[in-house]
């Protein structure tokens, strides 16, 4: 039987994930579906433009991932508020694995020619995979597609796992306002380039 754990498909919201696998799967290689269908649906990504996923979906992923974020979301915010914002004005990348929600990327492309990243987590049993830098690729594409050619964010200084991530993705640190950097002394101010 042929490995497919390493398979990644991005699909829209409104593909069957493993119909999609499959799919991608069957097309690229001479295999039986019976081969497919235990091992090529353990990771997916959907994409959801600003208003089109459900609320409760998302407050629901963000309350697991909480925890682990440097700092919490919540520590800052009230979560329902926030998934509400997101829901609504952001476009919202998330990581599925075996057909539950496993990560996300949240990023607002209102404000052409900037994008904003305002949630990224993946959440610890997928971490180690590359599945955030992918979450990070496929902003980029939906950046662009929006008229956005820079993507800024911000991350906790004590946040080295994320740092590092976000350098080998070609974010560098940039200056901020001074009443932002009041506001928020303990983070870096990171932007990146993108074409």
């Amino acid at each position: 039987m042929e490995d497919f754990s390493n398979l990644r498909v991005w699909t829209d919201k409104h593909s069957n994930i493993n119909e999609t696998i499959c799919y991608a799967v069957w097309k690229s290689e001479s295999v039986g579906l019976e081969d497919i269908q235990s091992e090529g649906d353990k990771y997916g990504f959907v994409c959801y433009e600003p208003g089109e996923i459900q609320q409760n979906r998302l407050l629901s992923l963000l309350t697991k991932l909480d925890k682990h974020y440097i700092p919490p979301i919540s520590s800052q915010t009230e979560l329902g508020a926030y998934a509400d914002k997101v829901s609504r004005y952001a476009d919202v990348l998330i990581l599925q694995e075996n057909e539950c929600d496993g990560g996300l990327c949240a990023i607002y492309t209102n404000n052409p020619p900037y994008a904003y990243i305002t949630s990224l987590g993946v959440l610890p049993s997928s971490q180690g995979q590359g599945l955030g830098g992918e979450l990070l690729q496929k902003a980029k594409e939906v950046a662009l597609k929006n008229g956005c050619v820079y993507i800024k964010l911000t991350v906790h200084k004590e946040n080295t796992n994320a740092y590092k991530l976000y350098k080998k993705e070609g974010f560098k640190i940039c200056s901020a306002d001074e009443s932002s950097i009041k506001r928020k002394e303990h983070f870096l101010y990171m932007e990146c380039k993108i074409s």
